[in-house]
């Protein structure tokens, strides 16, 4: 049983450094079986503001109940020169779809295409091969259509620390007119 907050500040770390994906705190708290729960947030907390005091080139990122290291924005020209790697780029359908499941969950196929127009299942097939969105059971209507949901790898593409960061629908209003989301049935 760990009792210090310096020793699961440099077990954290490490951990997080070497994480390929965001690390649950409640996986924290079974792995390293800290005092308390409150000995692990203060912890984190710690962890937190000590790189924003220090001004690194990263920081810890909340993500829902999930933890990574992330680095600061300035820092991405160099970032992706160093990976040589493409920015992810998403299409248009791609995004539109995102952004009414996002506004929307759990929405279903058939009120995404009421929103949009046309046909989202290539679109809602490739966003869920990309664990952008989740399949969140069945609605309880009619054909039982699946219900769809962003997921925490959405929140972590868009760095997003929840689905509360994401702006508010209205202030879009005045950009594009067009934007405006029908209600649908229930809403």
């Amino acid at each position: 049983m760990i009792k210090e907050v310096s020793q699961l500040k440099d077990i954290i770390e490490s951990i997080l450094l070497v994480a390929e994906e965001p690390v649950a705190c409640r996986d924290l708290l079974e792995l390293l079986e800290p005092e308390s729960e409150e000995l692990l947030a203060a912890a984190v907390t710690e962890l937190e503001s000590e790189y924003r005091l220090r001004n690194r080139g990263f920081f810890v990122q909340r993500i829902g109940d999930c933890l990574r290291l992330i680095t600061k924005a300035d820092n991405a020209v160099w970032i992706r020169r160093f990976k040589a790697g493409k920015p992810v780029r998403f299409s248009r359908a791609a995004l539109e779809t995102l952004a009414i499941i996002a506004y929307r969950q759990p929405i279903t196929r058939p009120e995404i295409e009421a929103i949009r127009g046309v046909d989202a299942s290539g679109v809602l097939r490739l966003l869920l091969t990309k664990e952008l969105i989740a399949i969140k059971g069945r609605k309880e209507v009619p054909g039982s259509p699946w219900m769809y949901v962003t997921t925490d790898k959405f929140l972590q593409v868009f760095n997003l620390a929840s689905l509360s960061s994401l702006p508010d629908i209205n202030s879009f209003g005045d950009l594009y007119p067009s934007l405006e989301l029908p209600l649908l049935d229930g809403q």
